[in-house]
């Protein structure tokens, strides 16, 4: 190769370093006509500390003190059925998500779908709200957790419920809903407030049927957030699964 050869392929190298250089800026991040790209992927189950919310994305600190934006949906509170709360993360992540450093895109970039096994087995695992027999201690644990003894108070945990009849006298709010527990599983899953207020002790079935509908186990909001966007990508692995696009079980 020539002396004139030599320097073009050299020039040609330098362009391209500085194109790169220019593309990844100073702290490394990708942009895509405008939009930041990801500047990592952190996994399922990473223990992260919430900082702040904004819009469909949360500032987080992992335990690297690292901070990243990512999905709000992903975040799940930590589990506060068990006595060893060390470390200062409040949420672990529920699936593994695009991470960015300076700020987020201006909405959640599309991934490629997952099987419907693997859908609904996070679905599963979604935190819910448990009280604990005696004291009413606030427990968040998994959805498919089952009954179990809280290891705080050796008291029996079980789900919340709350009720949505627009008549109940003790209708709570969404910063301090109405919440209760059902032990005797004799009785009618019916809210205790509404029970007395409309005398439905021995009421007909008839009388009996919007009751039931209103008392409904209570739903945390970080869960309803994310079975949105569950039920959103069991939609598109549908479509996959009909076109061939992914493989499924």
């Amino acid at each position: 190769m020539n002396d004139s050869s030599m320097s073009a392929h050299h020039y040609v190298h330098v362009l391209s370093f500085a194109a790169v250089f220019t593309l990844l800026g100073c702290n490394g991040d990708e942009t895509t006509e405008g939009m930041p790209s990801a500047a990592k992927q952190l996994d399922t189950g990473t223990p992260v500390r919430l900082i702040s919310e904004e819009g469909d994305f949360a500032l987080v600190e992992t335990t690297d003190s690292k901070r990243y934006y990512v999905d709000l949906g992903t975040l799940k509170s930590r589990n506060t059925a068990t006595r060893d709360q060390e470390g200062s993360h409040t949420h672990i992540l529920s699936a593994a998500t695009a991470a960015y450093v300076d700020e987020p895109p201006n909405e959640l970039p599309e991934i490629k779908p997952r099987s419907m096994e693997e859908i609904s087995k996070e679905q599963l695992t979604l935190n819910r709200l448990y009280i604990t027999e005696k004291t009413h201690r606030h427990i968040i644990a998994a959805t498919n957790k089952g009954l179990f003894v809280d290891e705080v108070t050796g008291e029996n945990v079980w789900p919340a419920y709350t009720c949505h009849n627009p008549a109940c006298p003790d209708k709570g709010t969404d910063e301090n809903p109405h919440l209760f527990i059902f032990i005797d599983r004799s009785r009618l899953p019916i809210c205790f407030a509404c029970f007395e207020a409309f005398h439905l002790e021995g009421a007909t079935q008839e009388v009996l049927a919007p009751y039931l509908r209103w008392t409904r186990p209570y739903e945390l909001e970080e869960k309803t957030r994310r079975i949105k966007q569950l039920d959103a990508e069991r939609k598109r692995a549908y479509r996959a699964k009909k076109t061939g696009a992914i493989g499924m079980p």
